[in-house]
């Protein structure tokens, strides 16, 4: 969801919003006291976010049935057997836990409503000078981590009713075989009228239309990305279809929750990008293979699988609108965030409006009230030290403090095969902090 390195304001921002939302879920089922301002659950170093996997398998020891393996396989597809569980909690708190577990995902429609009606009330409004907007900005920035927090608790539900559906397809609790996911897989897909995959048919049939314009090869497909963009909007027959796609879907964008990357909305060229290679495979097949929707043999299905599969259906689609809120919110503050940097380089404070991603939340108070030339200094060096952060790469899972890989020279030669040796040598060689982290990539299997 957020791979590769992201600038100071990002991470102070969206890294701290997850955190916040995860803590939220482990205090509402009491697997923690309350929240803390420290990160638990997740990490920032080198300009990347990580997941700290030991603040994750806290809930292991609260929580009856939940396991550091369930954890380590959901976050990393795999196990891992370095990480270790927490003291258990005593067993008539992990029952009282487990109920908690229960009502906190059963409550996520009612909480998922309530959020619907705050979003729809939910304004970030642009103030005409930089202390004022970066007062807004600070004070509403509470509303950012309910969202997430909201979009977790929604997660949750989903998660909790497709593990049902893969249990009651192997007929047991855990273990289930690669068969078995697959039907799962299967069965969870036939869900309908699930936002992110309604996005992808809009924009399949916006595709469809413009590749069989007589003017899309030279007007559209082979044209800069402003011609192509002109073009779009000003034809007669294709701009109202893709004014409307904007509507409902231009909040989101490359990495939805970074405060510096803009939303399709605000910078339509990577969505034109896209849909130019698109229309060029739609020229040169002649059509493509239609979007699937996987149908289910309902009559076919067990009594139990007719019950649990609509519901889980539900909360799929529950999961997809908040996570598309969720973007809604972050696009909110991140033109908030770009007004405010307007601001600044209007009064002479920033040399450009983008130098505003390069400080953290906590600073921005202290350098709107006043600026320095040194905190201006410090701004452009991170953004170009940012450049290098993309670079790094990590070890997938690591224990303590991790340090970027170093750069090898990859032999490319025939007959050479790449590949990794098991790394459990090189974990009982690492005697640090039993804490276990894991990178956080674009994958991480949907975990938000």
């Amino acid at each position: 969801m957020m791979p590769g390195a992201v600038c100071p304001l990002t991470g102070s921002f969206t890294g701290w919003g997850i955190d916040y939302g995860l803590q939220h879920m482990q205090v509402a089922v009491g697997a923690r006291p309350g929240i803390v301002k420290d990160w638990q659950v997740t990490a920032w170093a080198y300009g990347h976010l990580f997941l700290n996997l030991s603040g994750n398998v806290v809930m292991s020891s609260a929580v009856l049935g939940s396991t550091v393996e369930q954890t380590a396989q959901s976050l990393c597809g795999r196990l891992v057997p370095e990480l270790k569980p927490f003291p258990p909690q005593a067993l008539w708190r992990r029952v009282l836990n487990t109920a908690k577990l229960l009502r906190y995902c059963l409550r996520a429609p009612t909480v998922v409503e309530q959020f619907a009606r705050e979003l729809q009330e939910f304004r970030i409004d642009e103030k005409p000078d930089s202390i004022a907007m970066c007062e807004e900005l600070v004070g509403k920035s509470a509303f950012f981590d309910h969202a997430m927090a909201v979009h977790i608790q929604s997660s949750a539900l989903s998660g909790f009713l497709c593990s049902i559906v893969e249990n009651m397809v192997s007929g047991r609790s855990n273990d289930s075989t690669q068969q078995e996911q697959g039907e799962t897989v299967r069965l969870l897909a036939g869900a309908s009228g699930v936002e992110s995959a309604v996005m992808l048919e809009e924009l399949d049939k916006l595709i469809d239309r413009i590749a069989a314009h007589p003017d899309a090869q030279q007007r559209f497909q082979q044209a800069s990305i402003a011609d192509a963009l002109a073009w779009l909007s000003g034809a007669p027959d294709i701009a109202p279809a893709y004014a409307a796609f904007l509507r409902t879907n231009g909040h989101r964008g490359y990495r939805e929750l970074c405060m510096r990357d803009p939303a399709w909305r605000d910078e339509p060229a990577p969505l034109i990008q896209s849909m130019q290679a698109a229309v060029h495979a739609r020229l040169v097949t002649g059509g493509h293979a239609p979007l699937q929707t996987h149908t289910i043999d309902w009559p076919s299905l067990s009594r139990g699988l007719r019950w649990a599969l609509p519901k889980a259906h539900d909360a799929i689609r529950r999961r997809e609108q908040t996570k598309s809120q969720l973007v809604e919110v972050a696009h909110r503050f991140k033109r908030g965030f770009y007004h405010l940097g307007q601001l600044l380089q209007s009064q002479g404070a920033l040399p450009d409006a983008d130098l505003v991603n390069f400080f953290s939340v906590a600073e921005l108070p202290e350098f709107v009230a006043a600026p320095s030339a040194e905190a201006v200094a410090n701004a452009v060096a991170r953004r170009e030290a940012l450049a290098y952060q993309q670079r790094f790469e990590f070890p997938g899972d690591f224990r303590g403090h991790t340090a970027p890989l170093e750069a090898r020279t990859i032999d490319n030669s025939d007959g050479v095969l790449h590949g990794a040796p098991p790394r459990a040598a090189w974990w009982k060689a690492s005697p640090a902090s039993p804490t276990r982290w894991r990178k956080r990539h674009s994958c991480n299997r949907g975990k938000s």
